[in-house]
C-alpha cells in the first residue's frame, strides 16, 4: 500500500518503462529526434515535489520539456537524503523508486559533486538536473558548457531553464 502511494507521486519507471519500437534508434539518429531526456534528481528537488504534492512528477516535467523523460538519482543523493532524518523519510522512499544512475566513484560524495561528475563524463545535452539550489543549478550549467536543462520547484509548480540560460 505504501509503495502505491509513492508510485502515484513519482512513477516507478524501471517497471513501467515501455520498450522502444523496432528501428526507433535509426529514426532518432537519422532525423535528430532526441531520445528521452534523462533527469538527474537531487534530494531537495524530490523533497519539494513530495511536499508540494506535484504528481506525477515525470508527467509534469515531460510537459514542460516537451518530450519523454526518465528520472534518475544516484546512491550519493540517497545517502544525502538519509541525513536530515524523519522529516525527509517520505522523500527518501520516493527517491528510491527512481532509476539509479551509476556513479563511478568508490566513496559517497555530496549529491552536487556526484551529479557534476556525471554531467562532465556523459553527454550533457541528454540530461536535465532537478535541484532547489539556484547556485547549484548555475554550476550545473557551467559544467555542461550551458548544454544541460535545469528545473526547480517554485510555488507548487516546476520551472525549467533551457540550456544556455543561466538561472536567475
Amino acid at each position: 500500500m505504501m509503495q502505491k502511494k509513492y508510485n502515484d507521486r513519482i512513477k516507478l519507471q524501471s517497471e513501467e518503462a515501455e520498450a522502444a519500437p523496432p528501428g526507433s534508434e535509426i529514426l532518432h539518429s537519422m532525423f535528430w529526434v532526441p531520445a528521452a531526456l534523462q533527469g538527474l534528481m537531487r534530494g531537495t528537488f524530490v523533497h519539494h515535489v513530495i511536499v508540494d504534492n506535484i504528481a506525477p512528477a515525470d508527467t509534469a516535467i515531460s510537459n514542460i520539456l516537451g518530450g519523454s523523460v526518465k528520472l534518475f538519482t544516484t546512491r550519493c543523493v540517497l545517502a544525502e537524503l538519509k541525513r536530515p532524518g524523519k522529516s525527509y523519510d517520505e522523500s527518501l522512499e520516493a527517491a528510491k523508486l527512481l532509476m539509479m544512475a551509476r556513479c563511478d566513484h568508490e566513496k559517497i560524495k555530496s549529491a552536487a559533486g556526484c551529479i557534476l561528475e556525471i554531467i562532465r563524463e556523459k553527454i550533457p545535452d541528454h540530461f536535465f538536473v532537478g535541484s532547489q539550489e539556484t547556485d547549484m543549478l548555475k554550476k550545473f550549467h557551467e559544467a555542461s558548457s550551458g548544454l544541460v536543462h535545469t528545473i526547480l520547484v517554485q510555488k507548487r509548480h516546476i520551472r525549467a531553464e533551457a540550456p544556455g540560460h543561466s538561472c536567475r
